[in-house]
Formats: C-alpha cells, structure tokens, sequence
C-alpha cells in the first residue's frame, strides 16, 4: 500500500484504527457470507440484474444499509461530524476524513488479499461499506439537516435516529431541466396556510427510494426573489401522499445504488419542515460540498485499488521471460500513478485542515480537489486496466469495475467543467462580476 504521514491527534489515531477494524472484523465476514449466498442460490448480482432488482423490492437492500450503517455505529465510526448534543460525535471534518479514508484503504487492503474468486456482490458490499457508514450519517443529507433553521425539537428527534442507522436522508437536487445550473430549479413549493404544495420532478437522486427523509432544493413560489435567491430547502418524508418514484435508465457506474425519477404531484409539507428558506443558498451549498468531498474520498479508493491491482499483476504476470514490472514502461507508469494519488489525498486533508466552521470544505478547495481526484482517478484506472492487459477487461475482476467508477465521478456532485469555471471565476474575480452584471441585466 501507498505509505501516507499525516500529523494526527489522539483522538484521530482511534479513529482511524477502529475505522480499520470495523471494516475486517465486520465488513470483509460479511461480504465472504453474501458471496456463499450468491453462489449457493445461483443468483446473478450483476450489475442491474433480477437479483439486484428484487433485493431492493423485498427490502433486503434497505435492511442491509441500515444494519451497516448501525454496526458502524457501534464502532463510533457514524455521525462524526454531527453535533454532540444532535447525538453526534462533535468531531471536525478532518476526523471524518480521516476514518472515511482509512475504512476505503482497509477495503482495497481486503481486495488485494482474497484468495477466492470475485464475486459482484462481495466487491460491491465492500467498496460500497464506506459510502454506506460516513455518507449515510454525516453526508449532505444529515449535514443540511444539522446546520438548518429546522427547530430544535425537530432535529434532536431526526439526528441521533440518523447517527444510529435507524433513518436515513438522502440530499435531493438534481432536475431533468436543472443539473449543474442549480439556479433555475423548476420544482416549486407553494405556500398555502401552515404547509407549501410541492409540485415538480427530481432525477438522479441517489437512494432516496429506500431513505427515510429528502433534504431537496426547491424554489419557492411566488417567486419573491429571483434565480439563486429563490432557492431554498425542505425536508421531505419519503412516505408522504404525493411522492412517486420512476426508475432511470442504468448508468454507467453507481450501478448497485438506485437513481430513480422523484415526481411531486401536490406534496404537503409542513412549514415547520424548512431547512432554509430563501435567501439562504450560500450556506446549502456550503453543506452540499460535503457531497463532492465524498466524492474525493471514493477517487482515491478508486484510484488506489487499480493501482494497487495493477502492481500485483506486473509483479506476477509473465511475458517475454521476466517479469512484467521489469519493463522500464511498467515501472514509470506506476511512479505516475502514485505520485497522482499522493497529491489527490494531500488536497483532500487540505480541504479537512482547512473546513468552514471545521465542519465544511471551503468551496474553492474542495473544487480543486474534486476537479483534481476525478481526472486522476480517470486516468490511474484507465493506466491500471491497460497494465492487466486482457485480464483488465474481465467483467469478474474488479479493474472494468473501477474504471467505470472512476467515469461516473467526473459528472456527480457537479461535473468538472463546472468546477473549472467556478475555479476560474475565484481566479479572476473580475470575470465573476461582470458575469452577476450580465445577469442582473437579463433579469430586468
């Protein structure tokens, strides 16, 4: 494994081991049972296949995420960044990094190892392990819940249940006209009396079928204030009359996770259930950064995991007889890629050492970063599947897997010609004011 120094606190170093422990005495068991039970009952957990797809029918998915969630628990591995008094940990964003990190690189540890053949649903469970622990009970969900306007009462009801695994929130933005340009949300809320009407489509929201309760942007109505400032959030249950689900059409990663169409047709909710009324689009996006740090943190593991399998297969493999490593290409392509990861890792504990609040990655870093870890991840795995040559491509060994992954990152959580632009318009402020002159124009 890739050797990583960093300066940590006491408190940190218990972090990280437990995050480690968690995932070998609890995760790697587990996944080794799954995979029994797959090849045992002849079932194909391919990507998209009748068993994925009846898992999360029958609920088995949904059960699955909440008993991980809350063995992590357990572990004092969830709810870092909570508040202590939201049943939280009280910890800084550099602790979740930290522990978040380390749970990937035990995972990549565990991949590297297995003696048996890989199966979909072992790799998958394990990869997935970590997203499932940090993202679920501190990720932009939960974050936006806890730094809301929500009243007290509400949030010490709803957080120590999230930090627990007994609920889940899933963070809802995304449009079908409405992606990256956050600022023209068409789903609107409608005050009538002590609720607002929720009318409007959602589209790529991750796992929100199966969560408890949506953090979801919204526009309100009348339009009081335009574009940016229109904006605001609410919190949604997911069982509430109204709400329909409609299934999206496969992507090319994320592919165990569901996506799926959110219809609003006439949905109440409560006043009392707003997170951030408009006015307020500055601090959401502040905690939905949360979101491209989590994304970040899986480059990493995706990027490490190809590297850390294509030195393997070089060190073992073969051809012309010696050894593959032995090739000066081999051995260079390898330099590359690690000093790409290192440098990926060193802007995500940039981002952690230097959190809002000690809470929230600053939104120029943490687009730098996540600009920086999506193209490396991209390139490392692209590197790696073309290093294990045919074997690379094999739909049962983890590399194809990987690469896609890595392709899917450079569109969620913002895609990166967006970063590059807001990245520009830090670097030449002039370009950003003449850009919101443009607008105001427009605007009337």
């Amino acid at each position: 494994m890739l050797p990583w120094k960093f300066t940590m606190t006491e408190k940190q170093k218990d972090l990280k081991e437990k995050a480690h422990k968690f995932i070998k005495d609890e995760i790697e068991p587990k996944a080794d049972k799954l995979a029994e039970y797959e090849a045992a009952e002849g079932l194909d957990f391919g990507p998209y296949g009748e068993a994925v797809k009846k898992a999360y029918e029958s609920g088995a998915a949904e059960r699955l995420m909440h008993e991980t969630v809350q063995k992590a628990n357990d572990y004092g591995l969830t709810g870092i960044t909570i508040p202590e008094k939201y049943g939280g940990r009280g910890g800084t964003l550099l602790d979740n990094i930290i522990a978040n990190d380390e749970a990937y690189m035990a995972v990549t540890e565990v991949l590297l190892n297995r003696a048996k053949p890989y199966s979909q649903i072992y790799t998958t469970y394990l990869g997935l392990s970590p997203f499932l622990t940090f993202y679920q009970s501190c990720g932009p969900g939960a974050s936006l819940i806890a730094g809301s306007y929500l009243n007290e009462e509400k949030k010490k009801e709803l957080l120590p249940k999230i930090v627990k695994g007994e609920l889940t929130a899933s963070l809802a933005m995304t449009e079908p006209n409405a992606g990256s340009d956050v600022f023209n949300l068409e789903t609107i809320a409608k005050e009538e009396g002590d609720h607002y009407l929720v009318n409007g489509t959602k589209r790529f929201i991750t796992m929100t079928n199966i969560d408890d309760y949506l953090s979801m942007f919204v526009r309100f109505d009348p339009p009081k204030l335009p574009r940016s400032r229109g904006v605001g959030c609410l919190l949604i249950d997911r069982k509430t009359l109204g709400i329909r689900f409609k299934e999206n059409p496969p992507t090319i990663g994320l592919q165990y996770l569901t996506h799926p169409f959110v219809i609003f047709e006439n949905v109440r909710v409560p006043k009392e259930n707003v997170l951030f009324p408009i006015g307020h689009l500055v601090e959401q996006m502040t905690m939905f950064n949360r979101e491209r740090l989590a994304n970040c943190l899986g480059d990493i593991f995706i990027a490490q995991t190809a590297f850390e399998f294509a030195k393997k297969h070089a060190l073992n493999r073969r051809q012309f007889g010696t050894e593959v490593i032995n090739s000066q290409v081999m051995q260079h392509y390898l330099a590359d890629m690690a000093t790409k990861i290192m440098a990926g890792r060193a802007l995500v504990y940039h981002c952690g050492s230097n959190a809002v609040d000690d809470l929230y990655p600053d939104g120029l870093l943490v687009s730098i970063a996540k600009n920086y870890t999506t193209e490396m991840a991209v390139e490392v795995t692209s590197r790696a599947l073309r290093m294990c040559g045919g074997d690379g491509t094999r739909m049962d060994f983890p590399m194809e897997g990987l690469w896609r992954e890595a392709m899917q990152t450079t569109i969620t959580g913002g895609t990166n010609e967006m970063l590059r632009d807001e990245i520009a318009q830090w670097i030449v402020p002039e370009k950003r004011l003449a850009r919101l002159r443009d607008t105001a124009k427009a605007l009337g």
